[in-house]
């Protein structure tokens, strides 16, 4: 599966709990050329990764506030945050919404792409996948169940990775 994207091998990787794969990974040398194959078997099981966190703050002002903590994307992630944003405004409309993706480790680039549709008017665009051919593909909100009325804050970092 050389040159896969980390979806598909994931993918290919996955079956019964308790089934054995083996697994061979090649790893480079510091010059970036071939180096040894290392043959792994891996027991598949079921893998639990970490939940959006939330969080409702009251400004000084009396603002309400919903903020979510996303460590990564996976396919869980879009229900993980409709989830949340019902959580935190269970009591009543919220004044803005803040989403950290601070320190996100990325993951599943689609649930990234369906997380921000979730925000975005329609039409609005996304993000841009090149291929190792050059050809583009654009993804853009369509715009079905976007909230762009409440205020959107992002807080990204250095450690932000590409699928947030």
């Amino acid at each position: 599966m050389t040159g896969a994207r980390a979806e598909i091998v994931a993918a290919k990787c996955k079956g019964e709990q308790g089934e054995k794969v083996d697994v061979v990974f090649l790893r480079r040398d510091e010059n970036g050329n071939a180096g040894k194959e290392y043959l792994k078997s891996i027991t598949r099981a079921q893998v639990k990764l970490n939940p959006i966190q939330t969080q409702l703050f009251t400004t000084e002002s009396g603002k309400r506030v919903g903020l979510l903590k996303v460590p990564s994307f996976s396919t869980e992630t879009v229900k993980e945050i409709v989830n949340g944003l019902r959580t935190v405004s269970d009591d009543g409309k919220l004044d803005a919404i803040a989403i950290d993706i601070r320190g996100n480790v990325g993951g599943y680039m689609p649930a990234g792409v369906e997380a921000a549709n979730l925000f975005l008017p329609a039409r609005a665009h996304i993000i841009a996948e090149v291929d190792k051919s050059g050809a583009i593909k654009g993804y853009d909100a369509d715009g079905i169940g976007a909230d762009t009325s409440t205020p959107l804050y992002l807080l990204v970092d250095g450690r932000t990775a590409s699928a947030s």
